[in-house]
C-alpha cells in the first residue's frame, strides 16, 4: 500500500512539473512574440544615423524651449553695413588754345564738385576711317588684322600724367586713369579748372583720337555740308568721370 501511494503521488508531482513547465515556455513565447513585434531598435546603419539626427534636434529643441523659459535673450548675427557706392559725376571737356588740350571746369551750371573725389577717368574716343577697297600692303593688312598700336600721353602744364598704349581694332572708348593727388591740388584753386592735353603717338589719318578741333581740321572740303549739331559733337568729346563717396 506504501509503495502504491508513494507511486501516485510522484505522477501527480510529476504532472503538476510537466504543466508548469509547459505554461512558463508559452509565457515567455509570448513575451518574445510581444517584444519582437514592439521593437524600436535600428536594423540597418541608416537607421542608427537617422537616430541620432532626430537625437540632435530633439535636444535642440529642448535647449531653446528652456532658454526661453528662463528668459535668456537668444544672440542673433549682427547685419552688415552697406557701405554706399561712390557716386559718379560726369564733366565734358570744353576747348582751349591749343588743339591737343581741353578744359575741364569742376565748378560750372549744374555741375558743382565740393570734395575731392576718390577715383578719377579720362575717357578719350578712338577712331578708325574706313577707305574704299583698294590692294593692301602686307603692312595694311597685318594693321588690320591685329590692329594699331596707340600711345596716349596725358600732361598738365607740362607735367606727364598718365600713359595708355592700347592696340586698336575698332573705334571705341578708351579709359585712362588720372593720379587723384593732381586733381585735390586742382580742388584748392579758387577756379577748379583742370587743363589737359593728350598727345597720341602711332595716330594718322586712319587711326586718329577724336579731340575737340579734329574735326574742323579740314574746312575747306566741308564748306558746301551743314554745320554738325552741338550734341552730334559733344558726345565723341573726351570727358571726365569723378567718383565721389557718397555720405
Amino acid at each position: 500500500m506504501l509503495i502504491v501511494f508513494k507511486c501516485s503521488i510522484y505522477k501527480k508531482m510529476a504532472r503538476i512539473n510537466w504543466s508548469f513547465f509547459i505554461g512558463s515556455a508559452a509565457f515567455l513565447f509570448f513575451v518574445y512574440v510581444e517584444c519582437k513585434e514592439k521593437s524600436t531598435f535600428p536594423k540597418t546603419l541608416k537607421d542608427i544615423e537617422k537616430l541620432v539626427e532626430l537625437e540632435k534636434i530633439k535636444n535642440k529643441i529642448r535647449g531653446n524651449i528652456q532658454q526661453i523659459k528662463e528668459n535668456k535673450s537668444i544672440v542673433e548675427p549682427v547685419p552688415t553695413t552697406v557701405l554706399p557706392s561712390p557716386r559718379p559725376v560726369l564733366i565734358i571737356s570744353e576747348r582751349a588754345d591749343r588743339n591737343d588740350c581741353m578744359i575741364f571746369h569742376l565748378k560750372n551750371g549744374n555741375v558743382v564738385v565740393e570734395e575731392a573725389p576718390s577715383q578719377v577717368d579720362l575717357w578719350v574716343y578712338i577712331k578708325e576711317s574706313k577707305k574704299k577697297k583698294k590692294k593692301e600692303s602686307k603692312r595694311n593688312t597685318t594693321e588690320k588684322n591685329k590692329g594699331r598700336r596707340l600711345k596716349l600721353i596725358v600732361t598738365y602744364e607740362e607735367q606727364k600724367l598718365s600713359t595708355l598704349i592700347v592696340r586698336v581694332q575698332k573705334s571705341m572708348w578708351h579709359k585712362i586713369e588720372m593720379p587723384i593727388s593732381v586733381i585735390q591740388n586742382v580742388f584748392q584753386t579758387p577756379n577748379k579748372t583742370l587743363n589737359l592735353c593728350i598727345t597720341c603717338k602711332g595716330c594718322n589719318k586712319r587711326y586718329k583720337a577724336l579731340l575737340l578741333h579734329n574735326d574742323n581740321s579740314n574746312n575747306t572740303k566741308r564748306k558746301n555740308r551743314a554745320k554738325p549739331k552741338i550734341s552730334d559733337t559733344n558726345r565723341l568729346w573726351p570727358f571726365l568721370v569723378l567718383h565721389i563717396k557718397s555720405q
